[in-house]
């Protein structure tokens, strides 16, 4: 909480120090795409994912713009592993939704840019579910670490002055399991970081 208030706290003040040297441009976003979970050597296998939020752009020249943004992101991934003693498969799905605020330098070139910068997500909720033969469907809530830092990067594309669309991919840097029983580690492994892949739709309010 303390993280999610102190990140809170910086991005209205970048907000209201920008505001006060330009004129910034508010807009809306939905977005859409799939999502996944990796440590290096394993993946699981891909989810939809979706999102909703706002952008605020503060544009510093024909070719430069900053655009922090505040989005809830629903995010996940599922898979399916043998279980070596049983000789069967188990299914596992990680639930989460997240509270992501992207910070983003964008280069403008006419109707199109490119973006890239960081990301601090907070855990809103999240759950892992493990369906095991024999024992059933296991649950564990509360699984997602509370903050996770990334970074993403895109393309955008303005048809209007108000409308626009982007692609765009997310990597995190951070472990984002918060596993303390042995016997789910074991299931489910470690070390595994959120990655994405979105595109989106944006209404710029100008």
């Amino acid at each position: 909480m303390k993280k999610l208030l102190l990140v809170i706290g910086l991005f209205m003040f970048c907000i209201t120090g920008m505001q006060a040297q330009q004129n910034p441009c508010f807009g809306l976003k939905i977005v859409g795409g799939i999502s996944n979970i990796t440590n290096g050597d394993n993946s699981f296998s891909f989810k939809p994912s979706f999102g909703i939020g706002g952008t605020c752009r503060y544009t510093f020249s024909p070719n430069f713009a900053i655009q922090p943004e505040v989005l809830v992101s629903f995010k996940g991934a599922k898979d399916s592993y043998s279980h070596s003693l049983l000789n069967k498969d188990y299914d596992i799905t990680f639930n989460a939704t997240y509270l992501e605020i992207p910070i983003l330098f964008k280069g403008i070139f006419g109707s199109n840019s490119i973006y890239a910068g960081p990301y601090f997500a907070f855990a809103l909720n999240s759950e892992i579910t493990i369906d095991i033969p024999v024992l059933g469907e296991q649950g564990v809530d509360d699984i997602a670490k509370s903050s996770e830092i990334g970074i993403c990067a895109g393309y955008e594309r303005y048809f209007t002055r108000n409308f626009s669309a982007e692609a765009r991919f997310s990597y995190g840097f951070t472990e984002i399991f918060d596993i303390t029983d042995n016997e789910v580690k074991d299931y489910v492994g470690t070390d595994f970081k959120n990655y994405s892949i979105i595109i989106g739709l944006n209404y710029y309010f100008k």
